[in-house]
């Protein structure tokens, strides 16, 4: 998205980009990254090629603020809905034509009925709403997803598609390679209380096995809230009881991830667990973690339900 975004800056083919997202979680994300691609000089090089007209230097923004032309604004999509205060509607009216519009996780615009709620479902279809809206005439916009499908069938119109085989094999030079997914198709355990065992005992495994890690982080996924609050504390009595840790060290080693008020904290944590000496290892959430948050220290996913 930020090479899209670069090169149609650089061209002149627009003025501004917009780039909308379903949660502030996937928000925050992609300011940090698009903030270290304007300043990673090898990002600058490719841009020295005689073809490209302009040199920019794009401000990475959020709605909060005007944007402005040369101006790359990231924001969660709910921030285009009529009743909420933002800068959106009045810096793009009457400059769709020379706007980009790039929609990430995109399949929430084609699929409403697959999201948890009827109300995120309005949400949805508000979205698209807003991409067909009259008043900016949006002439260039680009949806990006990695699971982009409707229903049973594919999303038309696919420009380009780079698909999981691909990203664990690599290249011919060895780059842009992801963790290999060992998918685990038959379960062992007899009760949940051994199931934990094998995690945990798989957990101490890729710690040594990645040693050069800066930690190791296993996520745990369910359904619904309730069942994230009683899985943590499922995993944090194991802890204290099998493994014999001191309450105090596992508290701080399990994390519960809702969008409930209650957890807010949480997720304000959530933001740095990549960090070594961040101390949580086990992360409990309700699927929101599922699609938009990069963290490069997961080597397990457990889907609880």
């Amino acid at each position: 998205m930020y090479g899209i975004a670069q090169i149609m800056l650089c061209e002149g083919a627009v003025d501004r980009v917009i780039i909308l997202c379903p949660s502030t979680t996937i928000k925050q994300g992609l300011i940090k990254k698009f903030r270290d691609f304007v300043t990673n000089k090898n990002l600058k090089e490719t841009l020295k090629d005689e073809s490209i007209k302009f040199k920019i230097n794009p401000r990475i923004i959020d709605s909060a603020k005007t944007i402005k032309p040369r101006d790359i604004c990231i924001d969660n999509v709910h921030k285009t809905y009529s009743h909420v205060s933002s800068s959106l509607a009045d810096s793009l009216k009457g400059k769709g034509q020379r706007t980009l519009i790039l929609n990430d996780e995109c399949h929430h615009i084609m699929n409403p009925e697959a999201e948890t709620s009827k109300s995120e479902s309005t949400k949805m279809k508000k979205w698209k709403e807003f991409l067909k809206e009259s008043n900016f005439n949006f002439r260039y916009i680009i949806g990006v997803s990695g699971t982009p499908y409707l229903g049973n069938n594919y999303a038309a119109d696919v420009i380009y598609r780079y698909n999981i085989m691909q990203a664990m094999e690599g290249d011919k030079s060895g780059n842009f390679v992801i963790k290999k997914v060992d998918y685990v198709q038959k379960e062992e355990a007899i009760n949940e209380r051994e199931r934990l065992n094998i995690i945990y005992d798989n957990h101490e495994k890729n710690r040594k096995r990645w040693n050069r890690a800066k930690k190791n982080i296993t996520i745990f996924v369910t359904q619904r809230i309730e069942g994230a609050e009683k899985l943590a504390n499922k995993i944090i009595n194991f802890l204290v009881d099998e493994k014999k840790l001191s309450i105090r060290e596992v508290k701080s080693k399990v994390l519960v991830v809702t969008s409930s008020p209650k957890h807010e904290k949480n997720r304000e944590i959530l933001k740095h667990v990549d960090e070594s000496k961040n101390p949580v290892e086990f992360i409990v959430s309700v699927s929101m973690l599922t699609e938009g948050w990069d963290v490069k220290n997961v080597f397990q996913i457990v889907p609880h339900e």
